[in-house]
């Protein structure tokens, strides 16, 4: 009897510390800007390798319609974390008097991969060929407040081109339909795109903008002001897991792009894995060599709003560039 109770309490004890642990862990609601593919899923990898779990964190993962959307959702509080491009960011706090109740923690994206997407025989060889043709877009993709300046830089008005916006999940198929003659996406959301663009005979071809003068910080971890101030422990260990994730995307690409596809089942691992080799160089390059990953430089931030500033015709001092940055959760702050 006493070692029936002896290994009674041994078992209720190990059952209230695996309980223990399991309401330990903090939930943490994470939005990423776009559908989930190779080059969005560092957060599907990091729930499938165990990264989040390791810091006591329950992650769970909702999809935005675009930057602007996961930027809306962010500084709402309707989100505590997530993936918004640093344009987007920025903008929204231009129209918000100056301020937004959101910051960004963390580079991702230190090279831009915003595009024009076209395909071969549209007549469309670089930016200036976009005046008068038929331009889609997402409605809320980040890259739209960047576009006049970009079309500024390469000799055009913006106005001079018609611009369609439809559902982010309708991009591919207005171009290959030929409703449009280009789209405005990123190098490696552009890879969703050569099927549909194969079934009516076309073949993708791509124009990126830091060919043509756009440079700065794109892709960024947005956390919410709420978060900030009210769980700043909780949110160091996210971004600690989160830089372990892009450093195992990095290393280990084939088992990142079959994870984003164990997680969601309708991503093609083959697809994925061409994303994520697309992605690599806007995530490790000189800047992130110089700098360090994750890391957002004044100098370059700054950089990000003259664009923003620029495409968007605001005030050089509408908005302090670096009040919407927090240095203070990447490990290297710790």
């Amino acid at each position: 009897m006493k070692a029936y109770l002896l290994k009674t309490g041994l078992f209720a004890s190990a059952f209230a510390l695996v309980a223990g642990s399991a309401l330990a862990a903090d939930k943490v609601v994470f939005v990423v800007d776009w559908y989930p593919a190779g080059h969005t899923g560092f957060t599907h990898v990091g729930v499938q390798e165990g990264f989040f779990a390791e810091e006591d964190l329950d992650v769970s993962i909702e999809i935005a319609r675009g930057s602007a959307d996961a930027v809306t959702r962010i500084a709402s509080g309707a989100a505590d974390v997530g993936n918004a491009s640093m344009g987007a960011l920025m903008a929204a706090a231009a129209e918000n008097g100056g301020t937004i109740p959101a910051k960004a923690v963390m580079a991702i994206y230190t090279k831009a991969p915003d595009s024009i997407v076209t395909y071969d025989g549209s007549g469309i060889d670089k930016i200036a060929d976009l005046k008068g043709r038929k331009l889609g877009t997402a409605t809320f993709n980040g890259s739209n407040t960047i576009w006049p300046g970009i079309a500024a830089l390469n000799g055009i008005d913006a106005d001079d081109v018609p611009l369609t916006k439809v559902d982010f999940n309708a991009v591919g198929s207005i171009l290959a339909t030929g409703q449009v003659d280009a789209v405005i996406g990123w190098r490696t959301s552009a890879l969703a795109y050569v099927p549909m663009l194969e079934e009516t005979g076309k073949t993708m071809k791509v124009l990126p903008w830091s060919d043509y003068g756009y440079e700065g910080y794109n892709w960024s971890l947005v956390a919410s002001d709420n978060f900030i101030e009210e769980r700043p422990e909780v949110l160091k260990r996210f971004v600690r897991a989160y830089k372990k994730t892009v450093e195992f995307v990095l290393a280990n690409p084939e088992k990142a792009a079959a994870d984003v596809h164990g997680m969601v089942s309708t991503t093609d691992e083959a697809t994925n894995l061409k994303q994520i080799q697309e992605m690599t160089p806007m995530v490790r390059n000189e800047i992130s060599e110089k700098d360090g990953l994750g890391t957002l430089t004044p100098e370059l931030v700054a950089t990000t709003w003259q664009w923003v500033a620029t495409s968007q015709d605001y005030a050089d001092d509408r908005i302090d560039p670096d009040s919407v940055v927090d240095r203070s959760f990447l490990p290297s702050a710790e």
